[in-house]
This record gives C-alpha cells, structure tokens and sequence, in this order.
C-alpha cells in the first residue's frame, strides 16, 4: 500500500514531516484498535480506511496537524487526551465506543487533501465544504451503527465552530441539548479542540 501511495505524493512532503516508521506505527496501533470492535461493518469500515488516504492525508492545510500522515495522528492524539476523561466520568462510554468516535470523528476530511507540491489545498468540490461533524455520521453510518450517544458525540465535536462558523451544521440550542443529555459531547469536543491548538509535529 504505501508503495501505492508513493507514486500518489511528492516523496519530498513526506519525508519534510513524517518519517514511513512513524506513518507504520500508527497505521497499525489504528487497525489494532479498530479490529478489537465486536459489530457489523468493522471489517467494510477498515478496507474503507485501508482504500482511502486516512493514513496518508494531513489533518488539515495550515493549522494543526498539517503533514502527510497528520489526520490518523490527530486521531490518535484525542483517543489519548479522551480515554481518560471519558474514564472519569460518572457514566462513561464503553471501548468501543472510545475507538469510533476518536478515529472517526474526521472521516469527513478522507480525499479531500491534497498537495500541489508547494503547500496543503483542499478540493473546492469536496462535501466537508458544506458539512464536518454531520458528514463523518453520514460516512461512518454506511458501515456500521452507530449509538445515540456515539452519533452526538462525532456530530458536535467541532463544538461553537459549527454553531457559528464552520457549515453552521446545528444550533447552539441543539448542540446544548446534547451536552446536557450525553456529558461525552463536551469532553470529546475539549480534547480535540486541544489537540487542533497544541504545536503538532510530524513525530
């Protein structure tokens, strides 16, 4: 596979940011977790990944997580900033459910990265203009289904961005409501949020 993807990118952006040991280890401690998930469609959600450019593509053009392999490390980083707030909780949420929402909540982002060999672009006509939390439900829900409380959690994490900037997918009412029903909804939102401002690097 990364043979494939060799031919795809600049082999120069990949070695400016993250070593192909680096991108390994990570896709593997990723399939590792996703293949540990007892439901129907984790095997089409991980030949989905494995076809896509999930380990490949940064998290984004210029902020957090902006280097080839950045959008499965950021995964990564909130799964580590969420399993132990969300095992501090009064009512956390099982495994399972930790590995989907923290490694799925950006499938909105697959293909729509790319590098013109000068810098990070997004595609003009890509769905995740219009749409983030919302369109990683719609794409996650095509393999698996997913709980109530996975579903906010995925659906909010962009939190008042997408209240008031980004897509404007939800109210703040809703979003409220959700939070108040499912405390998941906040500290998933939290971590991610602190891993967009944290000083990434390619290791």
């Amino acid at each position: 596979m990364i043979g494939n993807m060799k031919r795809k990118w600049n082999l120069k952006v990949m070695s400016d940011m993250i070593t192909p040991y680096t991108l390994s280890k990570n896709k593997t401690f990723t399939l590792n977790l996703l293949s540990q998930i007892k439901r129907n469609g984790i095997p089409n959600l991980i030949n989905y990944l494995l076809n896509s450019n999930y380990f490949y593509s940064p998290a984004s053009t210029k902020y957090h997580n902006n280097f080839y392999g950045g959008l499965n490390r950021h995964c990564i980083n909130v799964y580590e900033l969420f399993v132990p707030r969300n095992q501090a909780l009064a009512n956390p949420i099982p495994l399972e459910s930790e590995i989907i929402v923290s490694f799925c909540h950006d499938l909105c982002k697959v293909g729509y990265y790319y590098h013109d060999g000068t810098k990070w672009k997004g595609k003009k006509d890509h769905l995740s203009h219009g749409s983030h939390g919302v369109l990683s439900v719609q794409i996650l829900k095509r393999f698996i289904e997913l709980t109530p409380e996975e579903e906010a959690v995925i659906k909010y994490h962009m939190g008042l961005f997408s209240v008031y900037g980004y897509g404007k997918e939800y109210s703040a009412g809703e979003m409220h409501k959700a939070i108040a029903q499912y405390p998941t909804v906040q500290v998933f939102a939290s971590c991610d949020n602190e891993d967009a401002h944290a000083k990434n690097k390619g290791e």
